[in-house]
């Protein structure tokens, strides 16, 4: 059984102009889930690594820290999607 090109275990992976619309999508995704969660709650828990041992001993951040973080992934977001012709 043939499992396509592709990477380890037959997953496919984006490359080249694929790969930033991807990221501008999942970089939208974030900031959207970010402030929904800081106008739920206010201060959350920012995580910015995958070491769960770091995340685990992290305080919650400031309303503004997590703002400015939203603002940085949607200007990555403006960048990287690309704008249909109208």
């Amino acid at each position: 059984m043939q499992r396509g090109r592709g990477g380890p275990h037959g997953k496919y992976y984006a490359h080249g102009r694929h790969q930033e619309p991807l990221l501008g999508e999942a970089s939208l995704i974030l900031a959207f889930k970010y402030l929904y969660l800081k106008n739920l709650y206010g201060d959350v828990l920012l995580v910015l690594a995958t070491d769960y041992v770091v995340s685990g001993a992290q305080a919650r951040t400031p309303k503004a820290n997590v703002r400015a973080k939203i603002l940085l992934d949607l200007l990555d977001t403006q960048k990287l999607l690309p704008i249909p012709a109208l």
